[in-house]
């Protein structure tokens, strides 16, 4: 439903979208009837690139930043650009 919440999940160091304080923040906020969003971080889970390396923060910010605008703009029914 587009009139529903939006969580955006961005894990911590060592985490993934498959670690079980991620899967428990999902599952309550579906729970709360959410939608929910995760973005799995490179190098993470079963995202590319070295594991548990964050060889250039700032691209991981990049990341972060394209992944909220997509979210936004996606997710709420907006079809312009963020």
């Amino acid at each position: 439903d587009s009139a529903s919440p939006i969580l955006l999940v961005l894990h911590g160091v060592c985490e993934s979208a498959e670690t079980a304080g991620v899967q428990a923040i999902v599952a309550e906020a579906k729970k709360r009837s959410m939608r929910v969003a995760v973005l799995e971080l490179e190098g993470h889970g079963l995202s590319s690139g070295a594991k548990c390396v964050c060889g250039d923060f700032d691209r991981l910010v990049r990341h972060a930043v394209q992944f909220i605008q997509f979210a936004v703009s996606s997710l709420s029914g907006d079809d312009t650009k963020a």
